[in-house]
């Protein structure tokens, strides 16, 4: 058992930021909206915008919000093997090989 810390957004966006990585929030459904703008003030690099949890509203509000955020968006299906419709959603979702040009842009340029 390790105890967890708990960094605030800004902390963890920084160190990762500093050790050359980029800053992504999965499930951003689990936040509210004060939330997620709270993270883009604070750095953050995208959002996970493509992802079986997701309704289809959601992936719209998420897709739009990366965008007027100038964002990154992600997705994928989130596959761990042996978990209820791994098999069905692995390869159904997924990010344009574009999208993952523009992370390694992104990290290329906190370099």
């Amino acid at each position: 058992y390790v105890k967890k810390n708990f960094l605030a957004p800004e902390t963890a966006f920084d160190l990762i930021h500093r050790a050359g990585g980029v800053c992504i929030i999965a499930h951003p459904g689990a936040f509210s909206e004060k939330a997620l703008s709270h993270f883009v003030k604070s750095g953050v690099d995208g959002f996970e915008v493509n992802h079986p949890s997701l309704s289809s509203e959601q992936k719209k509000f998420y897709h739009e919000f990366v965008r007027k955020n100038h964002l990154i968006g992600t997705g994928g299906s989130d596959f761990h093997g042996g978990r209820r419709n791994d098999e069905i959603n692995l390869g159904k979702y997924y990010i344009p090989a574009a999208r993952v040009e523009l992370l390694k842009q992104r990290a290329m340029n906190l370099n």
